[in-house]
Order: C-alpha cells, then structure tokens, then sequence
C-alpha cells in the first residue's frame, strides 16, 4: 500500500484550550517582561493499537519569558498535527483508530499569544503502537483471517507464511496482525478437497483445492484458495485500460448506431467536378445496402464476427451549396475547412431529424455521435487529402445530448463504399474505435515499410483485426491467457483468434495468450509491453484474403507471434502515463507507432521512444525485411513468416525485431528481461498446443 500522510494545517485543527492568561506584559523596548519561546515536555508516545493518535496524546506545555520565569499552560495555546505516517507505509490517519500495531512518526505545533507576541513550537517524535494480542490483554469476541501472498504449485505453506490475522478484541477494538511464521498458540490445518489430512508440511499441487484453517483460542478461521497457476484468464471486462480512457472522442466498444451521411457538393473548377456523381434515391439505397450487405466483408457482417450488432441508418442526403469542393481542398488549412464542412451538415441533421431519434447514435450521452461517416459525392485520388477516405477528430466538444455534434468522424467514398468487399469503412471504423493504422505514414505513406506483413486491417484492409486490435478495444470473444511466472513451464491450448471455438470438453478456447517480461509489472491491459501468441487460420473473414497472400494456399493455419509496445504517454508531462488514469493529462497517447520516420504520424510521439514499434510481427526466418525499405525482401506474410510445429521463440534469436533502425537491442523497450521460451507443440486449423517455459 501506499504511504497516506495525515496533514493538517494549523488554521483547520486548531484546539484552543481556555482562555487568556492574565498579566500586565509590554513591549521588550520598553525594558517590560515579554512572551521569548514555549516549551513541550512529557509527550506520550507509547500507545496500545485501537487507540487514536489524536485523542490519546498527551503532553505538557511551558511559557519562558524575557525574565527566564517559566509558567506552565493550560490554557491559551493553539495545537494541530502537522503530520502522522506509518513508517511501514501502511495507510493511518491521526483521528481513526490505530488497527496495526508498529510505529508511527507524528509532528505537531503548538502556538501560544500573549500580548500581541506569538511563538510556536514544533514537536516530532516516533510513537509505538503496541499489539492487544501480543501483549495478551483483553478478550477476544471475533476472528478473521486471509491469505496475503500468492501461494503456487510446489509451495510449502510453512515457508511461505504471508497471513493477515483480524481480531475483535472487547470494546470493538481492530487489530491486524500479520503471520509470517508458525506459532504455537495459532495452530493450522491445510484440507485438501474438503478432506481434512494435515498436510502443511506436503508440496501445493496444481488445479487442487485447499483450505487452510487458522484457530485462536475458540475461534477458527478457514481460507479457502487454489495455487496460483502459470496463466490466468483475462476477460474482457477485466481489462484496466480502454480507448476511450485516453481520449474520449473515441466510440465506446459497446455502441452499435452509425450514422451515414450522403454529403452532396458541387465545384466551379472542371478538375474537380470530373470526380462529382448526383446523389439520388438509387445511390443511396446502393449505400445503405452496402452496409448491411450478407458479404462477411461488409461493415455489418464484418464487426458482427467481432460481438457488434451494428444499426446503420443512412440519412437523407445533405447539400452543401456554399463550401464547394475547392474552397475545402485548396485552403491552406484544407483541414479547418473540412471541419467546418462536417460542422455545417451535423447542423443541418440537427435540422432534420428529431432530438429523440438523433440521442441513440450518442450511446454514453457526451453530447457527440458516436459513429459518424460523411460519405462526399466527390471521389479523391490522392492520399492523405481531406476527402481521401480517413479518420479524424474535429475538437467540436459544443454538442449536448439534445443537439450532438460531431467530434470523431470518418470520411469515405461512395465508389469505395458501395464495392463488394472493400471494407474501406470497415477499417475507419477500427480507427472511429481508438485504433491507430499499422502501416508506414513516412515518405508521404510510399514507404514499403510494414511491421505487420501487410496482413491486417489496420494496414492493408485484410483479414481479421489482430488480438492486439481487439484486446486494445475490448473485443474479446472469448478471453485471453497472461503468463503470470508462477511457474517455470506451462503447455497451454490456444484457439484460431477469429473464431476460439471449443475444446474437448466443450468449454470455449483462449482467443491469445499475452506474455509479458513480468506479470506483476504488467498494467492488466492492451496498453503496455508484452510478446502476444495467436493463430492465424484459414476460417471466417479471414477465408476471403488467405489464397491472395503469396504460398499462403499450401497451410490453413500458422502461430503469429508479436511484440507489442503500445505504453501509453503522457505529452503534458513528457513521461510515460502513471498508473493511476486520474492523474493522466488530456494530451495522452500510445507513445510508439508503426512509422519507420515516428513524425510521420504527426501525434506527437515522444522522440525516445521513436525507435519502438507499437506492433511488430517477428518473422520465424528471423531476418526483418518487414522493416526494409527497399526491394530486396518480402514486405507481405508469407508461410516462412508464421511460426509452425516444433518451432521455437526465445528473446535472444528475435530481439533485433524491436528496433525500427536495427540498434542493438538486450532488453524490452522499457528495460525488462524477457525470460521465456515459446516452442509450438502442435497446431490445427482450430487449435494449437504451445509450451511457455524458462
């Protein structure tokens, strides 16, 4: 726990004790006997646990003037504690009682006036809580126990004795008492499966049931638990850190209403007008249907695979007579005019439907829609330009539940949107959730550059989001393992990451395992450092791209490994996010990217951090021409790159994977030894067995 000081200023606990004292005391220049200073005697500091520091201090105080005459006070003076803190750091305060016996550093100041002179004295003294139970004063009416430390397999409890004792002494005094070793008047009893054979001095077993039952006096406490095993299961709900703990423009991964706006522009320049089309009823109907179309790449089929039921309503389409196409892609700011052209037309949907309608596409009522697509009738042809299709964030935090605005949005094209699979908006919409692309943005996005072979839909609009993409936003199907070190070797079943399915005993299959350097440093969440295990295979969405990916045809399934760097930071501060996600700034952002030049992305990422990749899928040949920006070497997936039968990861064969300009690498990006062996027993198109060990 952390340490919790107990400061009060003077002016807000301040005690004042009787009245004035009397005497006739002037000014020291007129050679009269004047206040010179105060002194504190006979402080307490031995005190007994289910004691108030503040109420059970006691202390003697003295006047010494100008003359050396001393008088005792009793009256007149001023008190506040300045300070009380557990020297073991335990959480205390000065006015509730003391539950733990140990010791305990205070200071107060005393302040006493007398005709018109003030003085003060400070006091700092460290004070002894004595234990009830060690002393063997008082009754016992209750106890309580619990185990503090993590027991594993192969533990003796004996020598790994780590328990909280909870007493009820008379007269409702709590006392905590930590057990680290055997005492003879605390005996225990270790039950394994209910039956009761002491076992305290055998070996923990693996996937067994125990209850450790602790006795005093009378009274017994049992504490049931399970070792700790190699790998715990994450759920979705059990991740810490979500998008839009960050940035809250994101959509929350639970909202479902789209909103698709046909915008109808127009241009006086014979360039731009090439690239116009007329919206009518038919070009709408063919919008909305795209959409919703049965193709598994369709926006609605795509992010069904995914637990989403999207509701897409594409509206009437809005005309914008005043902001042609050059007055948008010309300005200096071309960005600025496209904001205000999103602006003026959530004005006109405002306009046009009712506020009771428009309240269901802002699911968390923030006064923003949450997903909003602008679909222009003008089609761009060069990327990176407003009307080139993207994601974006307006800063228009003006709207209110009853008239949103737009903030988050994404913009694509009526050609794009209307293709049978192309699943431009599919990949927007992985942005509108908080996704940043994996693809290279330098060279003004020529870069060949692509840490994730390309096979992705945050990169090259391709298969299914990676484990990392729905861990990042909460899309678990199922769960995931965390190599937690609790033991030196796990052999673990992983499941296809786009469809778990089941095991032989019918209960669902981990969707990725995520193996961090150390467990107990890790955040419990996407946005941290870690090595991430899945299985690719040929099934679901995935089917649809497998035999386009060169030699990809001659398997149906391969373990992708990767190593994920996306710990947050926080730009205000120039460090990395604390833990604490209260104390975080509104300038917050993953720190790495997937850009070679990390400038390119423009979000300000931290110049120390510019060599980490957020993602980086390690090819098994262990050469990175991923991360080559020439053309001597594969930039997309190939079979040579997924990890199969019998083969094996260690940090050493792959670290250079983690550079983005092949620097000498001898530990994770934030300073930790990576101390596990990945070796894949075995695989499936459904499964795979993998063994992690040291």
């Amino acid at each position: 726990m952390k340490k919790l000081n107990f400061i009060i200023p003077v002016a807000c606990l301040s005690l004042t004790l009787g009245g004035c004292l009397n005497g006739n005391f002037v000014d020291s220049d007129n050679g009269k006997i004047t206040l010179d200073h105060l002194i504190i005697e006979n402080v307490k500091t031995d005190f007994e646990v289910g004691q108030t520091y503040q109420d059970a201090l006691s202390y003697d105080v003295k006047a010494v003037y100008s003359d050396e005459s001393i008088k005792p006070l009793t009256s007149g003076y001023k008190f506040a504690i300045t300070k009380f803190v557990s020297i073991d750091n335990l959480s205390c305060s000065a006015d509730a009682p003391i539950e733990v016996a140990g010791e305990y550093l205070s200071t107060f100041m005393v302040s006493y006036t007398d005709n018109g002179n003030t003085r003060s004295e400070g006091f700092s003294a460290t004070n002894n809580f004595a234990s009830i139970f060690e002393k063997g004063s008082k009754n016992c009416i209750d106890f309580s126990a619990k185990i503090k430390n993590i027991l594993k397999p192969n533990d003796l409890i004996k020598d790994n004795l780590d328990i909280e004792l909870d007493f009820v002494w008379e007269g409702d005094i709590h006392e905590k008492y930590n057990l680290t070793s055997a005492r003879e008047d605390i005996p225990m009893t270790l039950k394994v499966d209910g039956i009761g054979a002491d076992v305290i001095d055998s070996p923990l077993v693996r996937n067994t049931s125990y209850v450790l039952e602790v006795q005093y006096k009378e009274f017994s406490a049992q504490i049931p638990f399970k070792p700790a095993l190699g790998f715990q299961k994450i759920y979705k709900e059990d991740l810490t850190i979500l998008p839009t703990d960050f940035n809250k423009a994101y959509s929350p991964n639970t909202s479902k209403k789209t909103m698709v706006v046909p915008v109808s522009l127009s241009s006086n320049v014979p360039e731009y007008q090439a690239h116009l089309m007329t919206w009518d009823n038919a070009k709408r109907t063919a919008l909305s249907n795209a959409y919703n179309d049965s193709n598994p790449m369709s926006f609605k089929s795509y992010y069904s695979h995914l637990g989403l039921d999207m509701d897409i309503f594409v509206t009437d389409v809005v005309t914008e007579a005043d902001l042609k196409v050059e007055h948008i892609v010309t300005q200096n700011k071309p960005w600025t005019a496209l904001y205000a052209l999103i602006k003026r037309t959530m004005d006109k949907i405002n306009e046009m439907y009712d506020s009771t309608f428009l309240k269901d596409f802002d699911s968390n009522s923030d006064g923003q829609i949450d997903n909003f697509h602008l679909i222009p009738n003008y089609d761009e042809t060069s990327w990176g330009t407003p009307f080139w299709p993207h994601q974006g964030q307006t800063f228009n935090n003006q709207g209110t539940v009853d008239v949103p605005a737009v903030n988050t949005y994404c913009v694509g094209s009526f050609s794009k949107a209307t293709t049978i699979g192309e699943v431009t908006q599919v990949h927007e919409q992985g942005h509108v959730f908080g996704l940043l692309d994996y693809y290279d943005y330098s060279n003004n996005g020529a870069s060949l550059v692509n840490y994730v072979g390309r096979a992705d839909m945050q990169s090259d609009n391709v298969f299914d989001w990676n484990s990392y993409s729905k861990l990042s936003c909460g899309f678990l199907s199922t769960y995931a393992y965390v190599v937690t070190g609790y033991e030196d070797s796990i052999q673990l079943e992983l499941g296809a990451s786009v469809d778990p399915g089941v095991d032989a005993l019918g209960e669902d299959r981990p969707q990725c395992i995520i193996v961090p350097a150390n467990y107990d440093t890790w955040n419990g969440s996407a946005y941290d450092e870690y090595f991430l295990i899945e299985l690719f295979s040929k099934k679901g969405v995935n089917e649809n791209d497998w035999d386009t990916y060169t030699d990809l045809n001659t398997i149906e399934s391969g373990v992708r490994i990767y190593h994920v760097d996306a710990r947050l930071y926080d730009q205000f501060k120039a460090e990395e996010a604390s833990e604490d996600k209260t104390k975080w700034s509104a300038m917050t952002i993953i720190g790495a990217n997937n850009c070679s030049d990390y400038t390119a992305l423009g979000i300000g990422s931290p110049e120390e951090w510019g060599d980490f990749k957020q993602l980086a899928l390690i090819q098994k040949g262990g050469i990175d021409t991923f991360g080559q920006n020439a053309n001597n070497g594969h930039h997309e997936l190939r079979v040579e790159d997924l990890f199969l039968a019998g083969d094996t990861f260690t940090f050493a064969n792959y670290k250079h994977f983690l550079s983005k300009s092949n620097k000498p690498v001898t530990t994770m990006d934030n300073g930790e030894e990576f101390p596990w062996t990945i070796t894949i027993d075995s695989l499936n198109k459904d499964s795979a067995t993998i063994t992690i060990s040291k």
